[in-house]
């Protein structure tokens, strides 16, 4: 969790240490992996990012937040063919009520313009993609 604080402060260096040390003490525990893969997001590493991502889907199949992320590291790294279908993906499997929060957050942000109803539609995919383009926080 501090490797996260860090993260949010900007210290992307102490972030970045904590979380090899989290990841050596516990490399089965995935979310460290999705933090990981933020911070050689914003160095530009997107080599690394997709690594990490996809170790973190590998631990936690079922995440939807860790499914979202793959989508964004998709998306930063230039794949937005694979980072659309990787949303599309995960709005399948998303219950309504998941899917509602997603539209609530995202038109708090000002990208969702649709209805909060929790049908996961093209629109929803769009105000993903515009999230990842603006980088948005939802």
């Amino acid at each position: 969790m501090r490797g996260v604080a860090y993260a949010f402060s900007g210290d992307d260096g102490a972030a970045m240490k904590d979380y090899v040390t989290a990841i050596a003490i516990d490399p089965e525990y995935g979310s460290t992996y999705k933090q990981r893969a933020y911070i050689y997001l914003r160095q530009g590493n997107f080599v690394r990012a997709e690594r990490d991502i996809r170790e973190a889907i590998r631990l936690l199949p079922d995440d939807l937040e860790v499914q979202h992320s793959f989508g964004d590291v998709m998306y930063y790294g230039g794949k937005i063919d694979s980072a659309l279908r990787q949303w599309e993906k995960m709005c399948s499997v998303a219950d309504a009520k998941i899917t509602r929060d997603w539209q609530k957050r995202l038109a708090e942000v000002g990208r969702y313009h649709g209805p909060v109803d929790g049908d996961c539609d093209r629109e929803l995919i769009d105000a993903f993609a515009a999230c990842a383009r603006f980088k948005c926080q939802f």
